[in-house]
Order: C-alpha cells, then structure tokens, then sequence
C-alpha cells in the first residue's frame, strides 16, 4: 500500500507529494494516552469547546472596534480555530465539531456587501493590526474546510473567502491608487514595518490551492517579492543566509517565522529554490543562535536577540513568547515535512516538552497585573470577572529562564466589549499541543516514520496499527507492536534523537542514515515488536558563568515553593535522589554536586505553576559557585 495516497484527498496537501519527505496521516487516528494526550483533553474541554469564547470572537467583526486603538482582536477567532481544528484532528470529538461548524457558520453572517470580514471600520481599513486579523479570517476558514463534512459550507466557505481576499487584492498592491503591502499596518513601531500585514502571505497561498485561481498565486509572488519588511528585505538576507535573525532589520520572531511559514508554501507550489533556501536558511540560523535550552526564542521581550548566548543574563522584561513557541514548532513541523530530517523533530520535541507543556495552565490562573502599568491594571481588574468565568486563560504567555515568576501578564491582552478579555498566546497554544501528537508517527514514501515516542495506538492505513507502550521522554523504554490484517512489506523509520547515547533497537545499536532515522524494511505480520532502548543520563550543562540540568530532553528547574533559587552550584553532580514534592510534577531530584550543595530540582514544565503564591520564581539556570 502507497500510505501517501490519504492525502491525496486533500487540495492543501497535493503539491507536497511532490516536494515534501513526510506527510500527514489524514485521515487516520490517535488514541494516546499519556502527557500529550492529557493536555489536548484539558484544552479541548477548557478552550475549544468554550462557546462563550467562540460568541465573543466572532463579535469582533459585526462590531467591529479594533481601530479605535489598534489592536487585534481580529485575530483571536482563527488563530483559536487552527487550533481547535488540530485538536479536531486529534480527538474527534463530534462535540467539538459541531461547536466549531456552528462558530464557521456564525462567522460567515459578518460578511459585508463588499465582502469584507475586518475587525476594522471601512474608514480606518489597513491601518496597524488589520491585514493580519485578516490573515487570521483566512486561516481559520481555510483549517476548518480541511475538516468540513459539509460540500455545501465547503462551498460557501471557498466563496466567502475568495469575496474576502479579492477586496483585500483590489486594495493592496502595485496598482494606482493601491496601497504597497509595505505601506499597510505601519502605523506605529509595533507593526514591524508591515511585517505582520506581509504574513498574509501563507493563507494567500492555501487560497490558491483550494480554488487554482492565478490571481492569488500572483499576489502571493509579489508579497514574496515586497521581501517581507518596509525595514528590510527580510526574505533576500534569508536567502543570502549570513545573518541571524537576530541582526535583520526587523526582529519580531513571532510574524517572522509566520512570513517564512508562507515562503515555505510559496516554494511547494512554485518550486521557488530561492524561496526553499530562504525557509531553511531562517530556520537553520534560528536553531543555531536563537532557541534556549527549553526550545523558545526570545529572551528580550518577543524579539530576536541572540538568545542561545544570552539566555542566562537578567532582564527586567518578559520574555520567551508562547505564539513565539508555537509558531516555532510549527514552522519545525513544516521543515520536518519539507526534509525528512529528525533535527526538527529533535527542535520539536525540546519545545514541545518543556516550554510547550510548560505554558498550559492546567490551574486555572489569571493575573490582575499588578507589576504592569496602571493601564493595564485596570483594564484586567475589569475583565477579572470574565477571565474567572472562563475559566482562568488556558496557556500562559510567557517562560522566565532566570530567577522570575512563570507569569506577569498576558500576552496580547485585549480588554473588548462588555469587558470580555483574552489574549494572543490564550488562543494560540491549542495548535502547539495538537502539533506534537498529530506529527508523531507521519506517513513517507517508503512507509512511516516514527517522530515522537508517544504511548498508545496510531492507526496509520486501512491494514496497518502502532502500538507503543512507552514512559518516554520521562522514561527509557519503548516497545512498538506493529498489528496488520494481512502481511505488508514497507519501512519503519525511527529517529535517533540528537541527544541520545546508546540508543538500540532490537537489542543492537540504533545506526542512523544521513536524516537522522534508524530504518527497518519488512514485511511486517500481526504483532511483531520493535524493542528500543534510549539511555537517559542527568547532564550539567555550563553557560555564562551558571549552569543548567536536564536529563534527556527533559529540562529542570529550582523552584521556590521546595528550593531556595539563589543557592550556588558545582558543575558536576555526585549524588541523585528521585523526591516527590508536594506539588504535581512530572519528575523530581534532590541533586548533590562536587561543591557540597545540593537542590531540588523539577521538571520545568511543572514549575512555577502557582501564579498567586508570592514566592513563586523559578530558574533554569543557576549561578556556579
């Protein structure tokens, strides 16, 4: 059997047969359990199926208020969507389905004659946050029709989109009388010179392959050609590929990675080279100087800023981003998909398990801001009320590395109507969560590849069944029963993490080919069993004068309900002791080192998790003695 042919269903997903190495096993299922599994239960029932949200999004275009301040409120409706259709993919949960068909179809009543879907008044149209918002009305619609088992709404939905872009394209372009995309949303210093307006660029394209109209794919070659940034061409220094992103012009790492994330598509439909070279090359530069220990981006505020070197140092701002986490991950998702190579998985994985898991807010918290302006204090005391009605918001914004509390504030935070709140990284940590289960065993040319360890079953064909039973990443085992209604020859492949030390499989040693994957090629019978063996060890790993441990994949913290965070260290350990804290954690160690202290130390996704308990810093780092 030809596992590729699922997708063929699919018009998003045709052109990648021919330019991708790993694809999506749609639409086959997952029935995990486990981490993973618990958290994407949590946000579907918390988040996705929230129809109190859904109400006040799609209430941010039949009343539209955004350009009164210049905000962004446009943007909650699809960001949560994407997610929400992952999570879709991931459960399938018919509740959830029919909650978001409903919302899809709500959405599509705020449509104007001019076929318009704007957080913003005609009259102020295009100015700071708008095409964005709009990106976002794209994205949620177009994710949701991958789903959809309506012809009819796919229908509908393919019109209200085309109406929706083709007054955007009337609008923005080269034209007389148009505006330059360059010229859209630079209203002020946070619109990253149109930046965020030229990331339309990704659904622009998704647009093209639902409907093959060349219109689109002509706007999309021209927003490639803007190069991405009125402050720089962004897109021609990343094909160049001799800078950071952290010395370009413009180094918003969220709307960066999103304007590459629709490069990326623009090469799967063009065969563009220079546009693959510049998605790798940012991708490989962000890898290399900008992504922490715990597998964000970002350690001044949400910029680009050299953060693999500079992670340890102080600073008085928040930092490492959700949206930046996710979007990371996804664009390695994509990268993954492009190449086959498990360095992305590897880049997945490290975010996935310690700043991913580590933003939900399993707990419930919210913040009255009361280390923010006097603004802001006010506008979350207001909303309070909402935010306890809610729930609490379901992911945090923001992931401290050096002596901080875990959360500050809430990013993107946008106090609307009837004081009803949320924020940008609330809405987009559903898609980080469903981006690690759904990518963890993914169809090839040659059969499957085994990404993520993760414990349960993926049903990946009509005949074919995996079944791992596995603690991994907090464990050191995994055994995998392949089930088949009748023989079928195809190959397993299984990545080798970048970490690992003696991994085996079957007993021998895992030798991985040039992409990073173990392989083996069979004709597979009911039942037969791969044994893999991956070693975990605590490592000490040194930086700018402090150090940091991890154990595998997994990343640790001091945190201060069990731990005096400004206890000095050694920088080899002597003696390792499993503890059980009185706070939920995943693992624990009361950890000795060659100086004579010792500290206890928690996986960092479980640190730090109690917003309102004054004594609440973490640290991943810890000063050396």
């Amino acid at each position: 059997m030809n596992f590729i042919n699922t997708n063929a269903f699919n018009p998003m997903y045709k052109g990648r047969l021919e330019t991708d190495a790993m694809f999506e096993m749609a639409p086959f299922s997952f029935d995990y359990r486990g981490e993973y599994d618990r958290a994407a239960k949590f946000v579907e029932a918390h988040q996705s199926k929230n129809t109190k949200l859904w109400k006040t999004f799609v209430e941010q275009f039949r009343f539209p208020t955004d350009a009164d301040d210049g905000g962004w409120s446009g943007e909650f409706f699809g960001k949560m969507m994407r997610g929400a259709c992952w999570i879709y993919k991931y459960t399938g949960d018919e509740e959830l389905y029919a909650i978001l068909e409903e919302t899809v179809r709500d959405l599509i009543t705020t449509q104007d004659s001019e076929g318009r879907i704007s957080s913003y008044v005609k009259e102020k149209e295009f100015g700071y946050w708008d095409m964005w918002c709009r990106k976002y009305v794209l994205l949620g619609m177009q994710y949701f029709h991958e789903i959809s088992k309506d012809e009819e709404l796919n229908a509908t939905i393919v019109k209200v989109l085309n109406r929706h872009l083709d007054y955007i394209i009337d609008h923005i372009g080269e034209g007389e009388g148009q505006i330059d995309i360059l010229d859209a949303t630079t209203h002020n210093d946070f619109t990253w010179g149109a930046l965020n307006s030229s990331s339309i660029l990704e659904p622009t394209v998704r647009q093209y392959l639902l409907t093959g109209d060349k219109k689109y794919l002509d706007f999309a070659a021209y927003l490639v050609r803007r190069g991405g940034s009125k402050w720089g061409n962004i897109y021609q220094l990343a094909i160049e590929g001799k800078k950071a992103p952290y010395e370009y012009p413009v180094r918003k790492a969220y709307e960066a990675t999103s304007y590459f994330e629709g490069v990326l598509e623009y090469y799967r439909v063009t065969g563009d080279e220079d546009a693959k070279r510049a998605f790798i090359n940012f991708m490989a530069k962000v890898v290399e100087t900008d992504f922490t220990v715990i597998g964000c981006a970002g350690t001044e505020h949400e910029l680009f800023n050299h953060s693999s070197l500079v992670q340890t140092e102080p600073n008085e701002l928040v930092k490492q981003e959700t949206c930046v986490t996710v979007t990371l991950m996804k664009a390695f998702y994509q990268a993954l998909c492009l190449t086959g190579e498990a360095k992305y998985a590897d880049a997945m994985e490290r975010a996935g398990y310690n700043a991913m898991l580590g933003s939900v807010n399993f707990k419930g918290n919210y913040v009255t801001g009361t280390d923010i302006t006097p603004k802001s204090q006010t506008q979350y005391k207001l909303a309070a009320p909402f935010i306890k009605e809610i729930g609490g918001f379901t992911f945090d914004s923001y992931a401290p590395l050096y002596k901080d509390k875990r959360n500050r504030c809430y990013g993107g935070f946008r106090l609307m109507a009837g004081n009803k709140a949320y924020g940008c990284c609330a809405c987009i940590g559903a898609s980080g969560i469903a981006v690690m289960p759904l990518s963890s065993v993914m169809h090839t040319k040659s059969g499957i590849a085994i990404n993520h360890l993760m414990n349960g079953k993926a049903t990946v064909s009509d005949n074919v069944c995996i079944d791992v039973e596995t603690a991994y990443p907090y464990g050191e085992t995994a055994t995998v029963k392949v089930y088949t209604g009748t023989p079928e020859a195809f190959e397993i492949a299984i990545r080798v993490p970048a970490w690992s030390k003696g991994m085996t499989i079957n007993g021998k040693s895992a030798v991985a080919n040039e992409f990073g994957y173990a392989t083996i090629t069979k004709e597979w019978c009911d039942g037969d069993t791969i044994e893999i063996v991956i070693p975990r060890e605590l490592t000490v790993t040194e930086l700018n004068g402090k150090i940091s441990v991890s154990n595998g994949i997994i990343v640790y913290a001091l945190d201060e309900r069990n731990q005096d965070i400004d206890v000095k260290l050694g920088t080899k350990i002597t003696n390792a002791e499993v503890i059980t804290p009185d706070f939920y954690c995943r693992e624990a160690y009361k950890l000795t080192f060659d100086n004579g202290a010792s500290a206890n130390f928690v996986d960092y996704a479980a640190s730090g998790s109690e917003w309102d308990v004054d004594n609440q810093r973490i640290t991943i780092w810890i000063d050396k003695e």
